[in-house]
């Protein structure tokens, strides 16, 4: 069986994270199986109180479009028309691609006639797991400029949510 407590505020700075961890701490005081999830991505701040020994640490990333191989593009557009980010767009029939715009939503790839959007893999963010004490300890780091992939790297901590009391320190302004 598993219980999962959040600690959520629709404002940034309320004790959230003073609030989490000291009721981690308690549950395990008392001999309760207990997981700490920061689901906080862009500030992450729950390893400052319970300073986790973090024994292992994985790169979270996505396939993102970083061009079009111009021997199977035959310059439609569609790339273009289909992103709603503007990431992409088709100039004097070359196809330029913008991965700092690109939410990863994968749709360009999709409405390609022909397979011709070439995707690597992009870094989000670093994914930490480890223990304090006896807490089971997660949490991520977005990368710098990947504002917009902060959902999908809360979705990986989350994926961490196991057997026993699982407490997460949700992010500034959820509700």
């Amino acid at each position: 069986m598993n219980t999962k407590i959040a600690i959520s505020s629709g404002k940034g700075g309320t004790g959230k994270t003073f609030i989490a961890t000291n009721i981690a701490v308690i549950l395990a005081e008392k001999g309760k199986k207990v997981r700490y999830l920061d689901c906080d991505v862009e500030e992450p701040n729950g390893h400052l109180f319970l300073k986790p020994q973090i024994d292992e640490e994985e790169d979270v990333t996505l396939l993102s479009p970083v061009g079009v191989d111009e021997e199977k593009c035959i310059s439609c557009g569609d790339c273009a028309e289909v992103c709603h980010y503007n990431a992409i767009a088709l100039v004097k029939e070359n196809v330029l691609v913008f991965k700092e715009l690109c939410h990863v939503c994968g749709a360009c790839q999709v409405v390609c006639p022909t397979d011709a959007v070439i995707e690597e893999d992009r870094k989000i963010g670093v994914l930490r797991h480890g223990k304090s004490g006896s807490i089971a300890f997660h949490y991520a780091l977005l990368e710098t400029a990947e504002g917009g992939m902060s959902p999908r790297l809360v979705k990986k901590v989350r994926d961490h949510i196991g057997e026993g009391i699982n407490i997460l320190d949700s992010t500034p302004g959820t509700a």
